[in-house]
């Protein structure tokens, strides 16, 4: 048995006993929940009840304000709620159903792609704030595209996304967003699938996955298709 210092095999036992307690103890107490008390609870409830009846308050005040103002005010107070946030704008095109000129519907799923895949650096490994108003952009916007039979620039667009989505999903912990990048390319892999020229479109979208997982079956199916001949 080796000593430590002049202690002897009784001391350091006991003394070794007494650190791990005292860890122990450090360790459970650290660890363990603790629930809240009943006037806890109490305070809780009442807050977030108090929160909800203020927004309620808050939203008929809005309303009743809004209902004072002119169509044309209300267009513009619209349009500038648009320029300020772009789920705002996402909302508001979807709710109007606004149909867009094929150049400016691939250039806004762009813009969605940039900001749906944006990737912070600084916290690889980790499950990422992910923007989902733009990912349901990219979606509809891509599904409009397949609609006005724009299947070359859905193409594109959808290679974009996949080498974009799936650096995310790799840089995250948990990969989150397989199932919504999935739930975008469906609609232009389906479209692909019905048209004689799919297989290298196909063998490209699995080089760009990242992470062998994308639509992995439908991707390899449609790639393995002979070649139309002549």
């Amino acid at each position: 048995m080796i000593r430590l210092g002049s202690e002897s095999p009784g001391e350091v036992g006991r003394s070794h006993c007494s650190f791990l307690c005292e860890v122990a103890g450090v360790m459970s107490r650290s660890e363990r929940y603790i629930a809240p008390s009943d006037e806890e609870l109490e305070r809780w409830r009442q807050a977030a009840a108090a929160a909800k009846r203020f927004d309620r308050e808050c939203e008929e005040l809005l309303r009743a304000e809004l209902k004072k103002r002119k169509k044309a005010d209300l267009v513009e107070v619209a349009l500038r709620l648009a320029q300020h946030d772009k789920a705002s704008q996402w909302l508001l095109e979807q709710e109007v159903g606004l149909d867009k000129p094929v150049s400016l519907l691939v250039h806004d799923i762009e813009v969605a792609i940039e900001i749906a895949t944006r990737v912070d650096d600084r916290e690889l490994n980790r499950s990422p704030a992910i923007d989902w108003p733009a990912y349901d952009a990219v979606q509809r916007g891509l599904s409009q595209l397949i609609q006005k039979e724009k299947i070359e620039e859905a193409k594109a667009l959808a290679l974009k996304l996949m080498r974009k989505g799936s650096y995310q999903i790799e840089c995250s912990d948990e990969g989150l967003m397989q199932e919504e990048i999935e739930n975008c390319l469906r609609p232009v892999v389906s479209a692909v699938a019905t048209s004689p020229d799919g297989s290298e479109w196909a063998l490209e979208m699995l080089r760009r996955d990242r992470t062998g997982c994308i639509c992995r079956q439908e991707l390899t199916e449609l790639a393995e298709r002979p070649m139309p001949e002549g």
